[in-house]
């Protein structure tokens, strides 16, 4: 699913702004924001900056996604005292324990 995230700004470049994705410096096309700089937030989508965030937004939207992330991966965590017949991940007949 694609998602429309919160980046911080790092550098400008005529028409298109850098950003950290999954930890790695990205460039994004800005040619919708004039003006844009250095500190700011934008809300990036397949490699565009839609619009300008307010940081207190932005890191509000950045947290919520966080914990959502971390939620989600807790479903499919086993309990580490969980009897192996609790196990969310069925065991294929015949196959050694």
């Amino acid at each position: 699913m694609c998602q429309a995230i919160p980046r911080e700004v790092l550098r400008i470049e005529a028409g298109k702004a850098q950003v950290l994705i999954d930890g790695r410096p990205t460039w994004v096309l800005t040619q919708a924001l004039p003006d844009l700089r250095r500190g700011e937030f934008v809300l990036v989508y397949a490699g565009q900056a839609l619009q300008r965030m307010d940081r207190e937004e932005a890191e509000t939207l950045l947290q919520e996604i966080t914990d959502l992330d971390a939620m989600f991966d807790s479903l499919f965590e086993e309990p580490p005292d969980a009897p192996a017949e609790a196990s969310l991940v069925p065991s294929v007949k015949g196959e050694a324990s």
